[in-house]
């Protein structure tokens, strides 16, 4: 039986939803998503930092640029050029594989995009419908992207009004 869902974050979405589950509902919000501009822009720009990129550049030390400068944290100040951009190569390809474990091929799809941008300033990976609603499922999952998603039913049997959220 199809229910009625809210679902709403903190920075201003909301949406109803008909649904027979919570996780059905999500699955609603998730393809919604992925006409988002700004969330497909996330995804498919290759900057490191403002991009899902971001979140592979990083070994398991932490993130390779400084949030202060921008420039690469003093550890990795003693390799050549070469090595670190092996190094940083090595450990995206890494993140990539770990974020996409269970569906490799959405990995290499992305390495593949990611390096076909190598020597542009600007480039958008040309990603598949199957990967980019499933990009946009872990993005909405993994990250901060959608701080606090709520999705509540809405069920009017027993009362006349509920309060969906309240600040």
């Amino acid at each position: 039986m199809e229910k009625t869902f809210a679902a709403h974050d903190n920075e201003g979405f909301f949406v109803i939803v008909k649904a027979s589950s919570k996780g059905e509902a999500f699955e609603h919000i998730i393809k919604l998503k992925t006409k988002d501009e700004i969330l497909i822009d996330h995804i498919t720009e290759f900057i490191v930092n403002g991009s899902l990129l971001e979140n592979f550049y990083m070994d398991e030390k932490g993130y390779f640029l400084d949030d202060d400068t921008g420039e690469f944290v003093e550890r990795l100040n003693h390799m050549s050029e070469q090595d670190l951009e092996e190094y940083i190569d090595n450990c995206i390809e890494t993140n990539v594989r770990t974020f996409w474990e269970d569906k490799q091929e959405f990995a290499e799809e992305y390495l593949d995009e990611l390096k076909k941008s190598k020597g542009y300033e600007t480039y958008v990976g040309n990603f598949s419908d199957d990967f980019m609603f499933d990009a946009v499922r872990r993005v909405l999952i993994n990250t901060n992207w959608m701080n606090d998603i709520e999705i509540v039913e809405v069920d009017f049997t027993e009362k006349k009004i509920q309060i969906i959220s309240q600040s």
